[in-house]
């Protein structure tokens, strides 16, 4: 089982992360679309985690 450790990050480094992903998606709603439809592969999966858990952080 692996083992997760907790990290901590500054807001400006959450935003700087989440522009990121942002410019790695071509289009946002269809990207959710697909996430919410259990229609991405597992690093899809993996990117849209990333993303909701930056939002949730930076407040979006």
């Amino acid at each position: 089982m692996p083992v997760v450790v907790p990290e901590a990050i500054s807001l400006e480094e959450a935003r700087r992360r989440y522009d990121a992903i942002l410019g790695r998606i071509a289009d946002l709603d269809d990207f959710r679309a697909k996430a919410e439809a259990y229609a991405l592969d597992s690093e899809g999966q993996a990117i849209y985690d990333d993303l909701v858990e930056l939002e949730f952080l930076i407040g979006k």
